[in-house]
């Protein structure tokens, strides 16, 4: 839940110290250390994790980017949309000052034309304005708010290439030292498991079963770093796919 948590805190001191906070705790070493709102791990890959996993450098390079270009070109029309404004404004007071002089001069149908174009002026200035307004406040808000995403993304991704990488260093020693053992045929440091045990004469020619029975404790520990991988991609995945859908429903 590291991703979908960092992201529901909108104060920025806040973010800050949850940050730091979570960068000093230990990763977790087994799966059932890891937390979920349901209470439930699933370490079991999902569909196209792997896949999604390696896009997510890219996306969230460019997902940064052009959010940030959102944001900036949004305060950017705000800006001139309120220069815009304060023009469109002044034009209303033009009108307004000439009719008020054909109206002096008892020009009845030029001073109505005037008020009117007047009138006119005002309601663009105040639709300029509100468009002003709502693209400072709202769009470029939001789009500010999805470039601080970024950083708890990477950070998950980051985190479950540490547990690949730790995988794939204990992975290959184990297999390694099952080799020399295998090779050694010193039986008594298998240390195999009850099943190993009474399959111990097939398993002495057989180095592919004999490699499924031994060092049964040191196996389930590298297993449970495989989990912790599958976990991690799977959370990856989800999280990220939660926030997007989380957006989209902002955004409606």
């Amino acid at each position: 839940m590291f991703l979908q948590e960092f992201l529901t805190i909108r104060d920025d001191k806040e973010f800050k110290a949850q940050k730091k906070l979570r960068e000093k705790e230990k990763e977790p070493t087994l799966l059932s250390q890891q937390f979920t709102a349901t209470g439930e791990v699933d370490a079991t890959p999902q569909k196209d994790v792997w896949k999604f996993s390696s896009k997510m450098p890219e996306f969230i390079n460019n997902y940064t980017a052009i959010n940030r270009n959102i944001q900036e070109a949004s305060l950017a029309f705000s800006e001139k949309t309120a220069e815009l404004a304060d023009i469109v404004y002044d034009l209303s007071k033009y009108y307004e000052g000439l009719g008020i002089m054909y109206n002096n001069m008892e020009i009845k149908n030029m001073y109505q034309i005037h008020k009117f174009m007047s009138d006119v002026m005002t309601c663009w200035g105040d639709t300029y304005t509100e468009q002003s307004i709502l693209m400072r406040t709202q769009f470029s808000k939001f789009f500010t708010y999805h470039c601080h995403e970024a950083g708890p993304m990477r950070d998950l991704l980051k985190k479950r290439l540490n547990y690949k990488e730790d995988y794939a260093r204990a992975e290959i020693r184990l297999n390694e030292k099952k080799e020399r053992l295998f090779k050694s045929q010193d039986f008594e440091k298998w240390q195999l498991d009850s099943e190993g045990i009474a399959k111990l004469a097939q398993l002495k020619t057989n180095e592919e079963m004999a490699k499924k029975h031994m060092l049964s404790k040191e196996t389930k520990a590298v297993d449970e770093k495989r989990n912790l991988l599958h976990y991690f991609s799977n959370q990856v995945k989800e999280q990220t796919t939660d926030i997007m859908d989380n957006n989209y429903t902002d955004l409606c």
